[in-house]
């Protein structure tokens, strides 16, 4: 539900009375639990990207994966690397460092469950294993209307160098 706070003030008992205003009809919401503890989590609104666009982007990186010869996760963490938002702490963006080897590489390239992009910094473990260092990335379906965006147009851009015709309504 899309709302705005309105007010807040504080009872005679010490608790925070927080009132929202909304142009959807809470009645029905009223009714049901006006008399019952409920949760609550309220953020900041952010317009979500369309389903029309996260199905333009499934149905054409399965077309480039195949045109590639990869597979499907191999190549959403190709765009992800290439075109996908950090995930942040704070101000600082999430490393991990994993053994640098071939291995490493081709099971994080073909990972399902979580997305992570090297960098160029290695380092020796004091087991004396090399070890490269990995940025954590978040997955598209974090992403805002900008963000998923910007991840499309580079995966549309990878389609037309890859000689694959996709019909947007952005062609009109």
């Amino acid at each position: 539900m899309k709302a705005r706070l309105h007010d807040l003030s504080f009872s005679r008992d010490g608790a925070s009375v927080l009132s929202i205003t909304t142009r959807e009809d809470c009645r029905g919401l009223w009714d049901d639990l006006h008399e019952t503890d409920v949760e609550v989590t309220i953020k900041r609104h952010r317009k979500k990207r369309s389903l029309d666009a996260n199905g333009l982007y499934w149905a054409s990186l399965t077309e480039l994966a195949r045109r590639l010869e990869v597979s499907n996760a191999y190549m959403h963490n190709s765009m992800i690397r290439q075109y996908g938002q950090p995930e942040m702490y704070g101000e600082k963006v999430a490393y991990i460092m994993l053994p640098d080897t071939d291995e490493t590489e081709q099971k994080a390239l073909e990972a399902e469950t979580y997305h992570i992009k090297p960098t160029s910094q290695t380092r020796e473990g004091k087991d004396g294993v090399r070890y490269r260092v990995y940025m954590l990335m978040r997955g598209s379906s974090t992403y805002n209307t900008e963000e998923f965006s910007r991840l499309l147009d580079g995966l549309l851009e990878a389609c037309k160098a890859a000689g694959i015709r996709v019909k947007t309504n952005r062609d009109g």
